[in-house]
């Protein structure tokens, strides 16, 4: 029960990342009062943090791929290697977040507190969850002090806050999650959009795409047996 719990918590947030990603605050959270300005995803700087999600995510889906086909271990390793450079890129952008309470993901908490407690959720991504403290004890995320930079960047302190939210949700979301977390990057090197998996080794948004790049595939193959 523990394990359909947490795949559906997983999937959630997921889903609500996917249209903070793509849409904005003001599709995850219709209710605020901002103008369309305000929203992050119309600011130069929500695109650094979306290019280093994404990141993330394609060396995070790479290295559990190559897991899964039993690459050999000099392979495995330069894709963890990649992966974990990936995460340091994502750590290094500032958030502002003062203190974020576990309540926004209450069922996830329900399936991981022992497997937290007992150091096993952060055992095979550790970096993930840095610069972050977990403090069950008090259910809260201890995360970094609110950044002046961070703020001067998306003008307003409380946009800024809910862009940390999301980033370091994201975060803790794969790392407790792992390979069950079934947010991708859609591999057509013309969309690049998140979205969420129906199936855990989707690597297109859509059919479509998958057949786009099938075709793609096959044109560069045969432009490189003619030259």
């Amino acid at each position: 029960m523990a394990s359909q719990t947490r795949k559906a918590e997983c999937r959630r947030i997921a889903e609500e990342l996917e249209t903070f990603f793509n849409k904005g605050l003001l599709a995850l959270k219709p209710g605020l009062k901002l103008s369309p300005d305000q929203d992050p995803i119309n600011r130069p700087a929500f695109r650094e943090y979306l290019e280093a999600v994404k990141e993330v995510l394609i060396a995070h889906e790479d290295y559990r791929r190559a897991i899964r086909q039993r690459l050999e271990e000099e392979k495995l390793l330069e894709l963890r290697e990649r992966f974990e450079k990936a995460v340091q890129r994502l750590n290094s952008l500032p958030t502002v977040v003062g203190y974020f309470d576990l309540h926004v993901v209450p069922e996830l908490r329900k399936a991981t507190k022992d497997e937290l407690k007992a150091g096993k959720a952060s055992k095979e991504y550790p970096f993930l969850l840095n610069p972050m403290r977990l403090t069950l004890q008090h259910e809260i995320v201890a995360i970094r002090a609110a950044s002046d930079e961070l703020v001067e960047k998306f003008g307003d302190k409380f946009v800024a806050e809910e862009v940390g939210i999301q980033i370091e949700r994201f975060k803790r979301a794969l790392a407790l999650c792992g390979e069950e977390f079934p947010l991708g990057v859609c591999r057509y090197k013309h969309c690049g959009r998140i979205f969420v998996k129906k199936r855990m080794k989707q690597l297109f948004c859509t059919p479509n795409h998958a057949s786009a790049a099938r075709v793609q595939r096959f044109r560069e193959r045969k432009r490189s047996k003619e030259v």
